[in-house]
C-alpha cells in the first residue's frame, strides 16, 4: 500500500511504526497519570500486561513500572 512505501522511506515498517507510536503514547501515560500499567497497556492495544511489559522492555531496557519509578525519581530530584 501506499501508506507502507511512505514508511519505508524512513527506514520503517508498519508494524514498527505502530509499535513506536503504541510506545510514545505509553510513556506519555506513565509520565502524566497514575493509571495502572494493566490500564497503560490496554490503552495502547495490548490485551495482555504481559506482553505490553516484555515490549515496553525490549524497546527502553526496563519494565513500565521501573520506567514509571526512575522518571519519578528524576523529577523529584534537586536540581
Amino acid at each position: 500500500t501506499r501508506r507502507s512505501s511512505d514508511l519505508s522511506a524512513y527506514g520503517i515498517g508498519p508494524k514498527e511504526y505502530l509499535l513506536n507510536f503504541r510506545m510514545s503514547i505509553a510513556v506519555s501515560l506513565l509520565k502524566n497519570s497514575n493509571t495502572a500499567i494493566k490500564v497503560v497497556g490496554i490503552s495502547v492495544g495490548y490485551e495482555n500486561q504481559l506482553h505490553f511489559s516484555k515490549a515496553f522492555k525490549k524497546m527502553h531496557g526496563v519494565s513500565p513500572a521501573k520506567w514509571r519509578q526512575k522518571y519519578l525519581s528524576e523529577q523529584q530530584a534537586p536540581t
